[in-house]
């Protein structure tokens, strides 16, 4: 029996309106995909002329930005 269930694997129409969420939501542009972990879908886009990292937490959906 496992002791963590399985993490959800975004499908690439979940990643496509993501991208527009963030994009509409954030204030971003150019926002681009970068890849997934066990907890986190992790984009990379242009907010306020500087480049943001946004990781969207998978169980509660909240995103996270980081800059460089």
């Amino acid at each position: 029996m496992a002791m963590f269930p399985k993490s959800k694997t975004f499908t690439e129409e979940e990643i496509e309106k993501l991208i527009e969420y963030i994009s509409i939501n954030e204030n971003a542009r150019n926002v681009t995909y970068i890849g997934q972990t066990n907890f986190n879908v992790k984009f990379q886009g242009i907010k306020d002329s500087q480049r943001i990292f946004f990781n969207i937490d998978k169980n509660s959906g909240t995103i996270i930005e980081e800059t460089e």
